[in-house]
């Protein structure tokens, strides 16, 4: 996939020249048709960037005037006119004009501070030709992921796992204590792989390597304000309106034909809204069963904004035919049911360039993590518990201990909680339900929803991210949670700002946004008892509709897909898992129809699919 990719090393074991073309070839497998690469050799660096050609398609390295630095760029950088002024006026000359060369100049300028507030989607690899320094660094959320290693005194770096495995000299090792977390939460947690010695870069920083050494510092983190002020609704509404239309107005720059991925929900239809508004032209795409709620809402959505409007109909096909493109895009850190991104890059055919993507916002803005639980906790000590609990959606760790063979439990337990408590300590916020936000934001919004499902995408399709807006995002993290629980003031910015798209239902819970409180607790009361009652004889007629029916996929159309894979030898061989247990107790109560446990057999066959394309193939 698109990145930045490369090594340092002084060893005379191997071709260089020859070992970046074969990290190069790893990263675009399946995709040569449409990739452009750069190359650079100097001595012991070897750095390659693999791009769209939508994006800064300028050739790369860059260089300083005087050939001292170059620099490898992969991304964007918004907003920055004043700065480039200021370069200017200090003597820099811009000759290529583009957003790597600003921050070539910009690290001339100002070393190692020159990230400062630079908004922006990006990595970058900073060569110092005199010094023989490697500067990466990226943006503050770590937008453009970067995977990195040590080995025998040579650096390795690469957007995927697969080109850093398959370096000369790597010896595969499954990191133990990672595979507690992806069962849990369908992810990672940290900077772990599940390869012991590969990381991924954490957000918001930079890593050195110069002499053999490397080091690495936090530019930025997620600060929390709690000296919340008496403001009015009104007033954070007028902010909110502010910040996201200069947002989107940041993220509009150049030419392009741009989409945005549309659902039943609040992220798309508020991103939409803006752009809209702004009078940009533009499309919208969705996926999934035909009359569930995100089609049937983003739909009347789409008419509303006068948009040219795709349809792509999905019955879970996406897990048979893309499975292993998706492992290989998203380094097996992603649940396989969960990789219908990968949908649109194969699918969109209008020619559309860059996805206007609201990831996180229902986050920031809508509290989605944010439980009654953590919001009233007076009892703090509870918090890694909830925590916890709030997002392992898969395997919970009572199941885990009698999931792992016991020798095995043995080594990974408490894994997954210690790494709770590890992020839990790494911030700045005194009330819990700010520290359980910091996790949330930190952990599952990148690494779920930044690091997998934008991978997915970006293998064809470029992607904006106008959610996370610094400003927009400072401005979250001062205000009061009540705010965000059940996406309040969120609501309130559709009801004032776009009354009619506010009409339209909410693919949550199928009634509109303007529906007051109590009719909501009303609805979903009604529908509690009826799906409870009558041996759940009306549940079907009562579901919230989603565009995926994956419980019943997996017992019907795909179930040999899944068992052929759990119940294979290959698979009953692995050292990790109490066999018995998964067909008695996971795989049996699943197919009868008694339990419905899609979410555990999909992470368990995820874990078994990543062992074999990363270790058997």
């Amino acid at each position: 996939m698109p990145g930045v990719i490369g090594f340092i090393s002084n060893s005379n074991k191997f071709n260089m020249k020859q070992v970046l073309s074969n990290m190069i070839q790893s990263e675009m497998q399946m995709h040569e048709d449409w990739y452009h690469v750069d190359r650079y050799f100097d001595g012991d660096i070897n750095i390659s960037r693999i791009h769209l050609g939508i994006f800064n398609a300028e050739s790369q390295p860059i260089f300083n005037e005087d050939k001292s630095i170059c620099i490898f760029f992969y991304g964007e950088i918004y907003d920055y006119k004043d700065l480039k002024s200021d370069l200017q006026s200090k003597g820099h000359i811009f000759r290529i004009n583009n957003d790597a060369e600003f921050l070539l100049h910009l690290y001339e300028e100002k070393g190692l501070e020159f990230l400062g507030n630079l908004n922006g989607s990006f990595v970058c690899a900073i060569w110092d030709v005199m010094r023989k320094r490697l500067v990466i660094a990226n943006d503050r959320y770590g937008l453009r992921p970067l995977y990195y290693t040590e080995l025998d005194n040579q650096f390795i770096f690469a957007s995927e796992v697969k080109p850093i495995i398959n370096f000369p000299g790597f010896k595969k090792k499954v990191n133990l204590r990672a595979i507690p977390d992806l069962l849990a939460f369908g992810s990672m947690l940290g900077e772990n792989t599940l390869f012991e010695g590969v990381f991924l870069m954490k957000s918001g920083s930079i890593m050195i390597y110069e002499q053999g050494r490397l080091t690495a510092k936090k530019y930025w983190d997620f600060e929390y304000n709690e000296d919340y002020h008496k403001k009015s609704l009104t007033d954070y509404c007028e902010k909110l309106n502010h910040l996201f239309k200069q947002a989107i107005r940041r993220q509009l720059k150049g030419n392009y034909k741009i989409g945005v991925p549309l659902s039943g929900g609040l992220d798309s239809r508020v991103v939409s809204a803006y752009i809209q508004k702004e009078g940009y032209p533009f499309s919208t795409h969705i996926y999934g069963v035909k009359g569930c709620y995100d089609y049937r809402f983003a739909k009347k959505i789409a008419r509303t904004l006068g948009t040219d409007h795709y349809f792509y109909k999905t019955d879970g096909e996406y897990i048979p035919d893309y499975y292993r493109e998706s492992l290989k895009l998203t380094n097996g850190l992603l649940d396989v049911c969960d990789t219908q991104q990968i949908i649109l890059p194969k699918r969109i055919n209008n020619g559309c360039e860059i996805l206007f993507i609201g990831f996180f916002a229902d986050v920031i803005f809508g509290g989605s993590y944010i439980r009654e639980n953590i919001l009233n906790l007076s009892y703090e000590r509870m918090l890694p518990c909830l925590v916890y609990d709030s997002f392992s959606y898969f395997i919970k760790d009572w199941m885990q201990k009698k999931l792992f063979n016991k020798s095995i439990y043995e080594q990974i337990k408490n894994a997954s909680m210690d790494n709770i408590l590890y992020r839990l300590s790494q911030t700045n916020a005194k009330i819990p339900v700010n520290k359980a936000d910091y996790v949330f934001l930190n952990e599952r919004a990148r690494r779920f929803t930044i690091n997998a499902n934008l991978k997915l995408l970006n293998q064809k399709l470029e992607y904006r991210t106008p959610t996370y807006d610094n400003d927009l995002l400072d401005f979250a993290l001062t205000l009061p949670p009540r705010l965000r629980v059940n996406s309040l003031l969120y609501k309130e910015l559709l009801k004032r700002y776009f009354p009619k798209l506010a009409r339209i239902p909410w693919q949550k819970d199928g009634l509109p946004i303007t529906a007051s409180y109590a009719r909501r607790r009303i609805q979903n009361s009604i529908r509690y008892r009826l799906r409870h009652s009558f041996n759940g004889r009306f549940a079907r007629y009562i579901s919230n509709k989603d565009w995926h029916n994956l419980e019943n996929w997996t017992r019907t159309i795909y179930k040999d897909f899944f068992l052929k894979i759990l119940l294979d030898k290959k698979t009953l061989n692995r050292p990790y898992f109490n066999q018995g247990y998964i067909k008695d107790h996971i795989i049996k109560p699943h197919m009868s129809g008694t339990a419905n446990l899609w979410p555990t057999i999909s992470v368990l066959t995820t874990f078994e699919l990543w062992h074999r394309h990363f270790f058997d193939e």
